[in-house]
């Protein structure tokens, strides 16, 4: 399996995966902005409009937590979940191929790569249901809410607010579209990076091709990379100070797992030094962090 072969599998599968987890999520939008609709509805109103600051206000909307929750996560949403999550395993299978064939020696069997795959699947698992829809899901609708009752908001103006909030515009996904596309894309591309790294650490290879597609939307940092080769230690040596997508935090540790930030589809692929051109070995060698034969 060529590194071509390779990053045209794994990126294959993820968008795959994204795009059929992410399909029909406006749905779940639709579902929650009628709930929420339907309740505003028995809100008290002042004459003017303006909604009244009062404690039945507060309690009416304290029952909407548990009705936003339950329109998300019945069971289509998790048998969505659940063929998504598949997904990890069928990524770890990719690498384990790719790497047996360019590798000069034999792949450790580990318990870590099984543990890393579970640990991944997890975390996402989490992001995906009750912790992580509250927080970055319902949490935010509820301040809306609240502020708009604790202040007197107008009426007509709040369900306006709600509704680009949750159901987005023609320029922006809804809410709930945004989150899940970004959990589902970084969990993925973030695991399999991950994962490449180690392995191929584990196994003595010194070399990536920095893979994918440059368009219009692609980041600086992926823009000079895309289709180029280095020595891991240029990657995690030479990081620039700031870029325009890049994630917080971004460090040597980090660098070829979180690449050009949230959503990248680039990926650092770990290859053999025969198929590295002798420039970029010179450079290395010139840099201390590689020795030339």
């Amino acid at each position: 399996m060529s590194p071509e072969d390779y990053f045209d599998g794994v990126s294959s599968l993820i968008t795959r995966k994204v795009d059929t987890f992410n399909t029909g999520v406006d749905s779940f939008e639709v579902g929650i902005y009628r709930r929420i609709v339907g309740v505003l509805k028995d809100l008290e109103l002042n004459l003017d409009g303006t909604i009244k600051t009062s404690q039945s206000n507060l309690r009416l909307l304290r029952r909407l937590r548990g009705d936003i929750e339950g329109i998300v996560i019945n069971r289509t949403y998790i048998a969505k979940l659940d063929t998504f999550l598949g997904g990890f395993d069928q990524l770890k299978n990719i690498n384990d191929r790719y790497l047996k064939t360019i590798a000069s020696t034999q792949i450790p069997s580990k318990q870590l790569y099984k543990t890393l795959t579970n640990v991944s699947i997890e975390i996402t698992k989490n992001s995906l249901l009750e912790s992580g829809i509250n927080q970055n899901l319902i949490d935010p609708i509820e301040k809306i809410l609240i502020q708009n009752v604790s202040t007197g908001g107008n009426y007509n103006d709040l369900l306006e607010s709600i509704k680009l909030d949750i159901m987005g515009s023609p320029e922006r996904l809804g809410r709930f579209q945004r989150y899940t596309k970004q959990i589902t894309t970084d969990s993925l591309n973030q695991f399999n990076a991950n994962y490449n790294e180690v392995v191929s650490g584990d196994i003595g290879l010194e070399f990536y091709l920095y893979a994918g597609a440059i368009k219009t939307t692609t980041r600086s940092y992926c823009r000079t990379r895309a289709g180029k080769y280095y020595h891991v230690k240029e990657i995690k040596k030479e990081i620039p100070a700031s870029w325009s997508g890049k994630i917080p935090d971004t460090n040597a540790n980090n660098i070829l797992i979180y690449r050009g930030g949230f959503n990248c589809g680039h990926l650092y692929t770990a290859v053999s030094a025969l198929l590295v051109p002798e420039n970029v070995k010179a450079r290395a060698d010139a840099k201390g962090y590689y020795k030339s034969i």
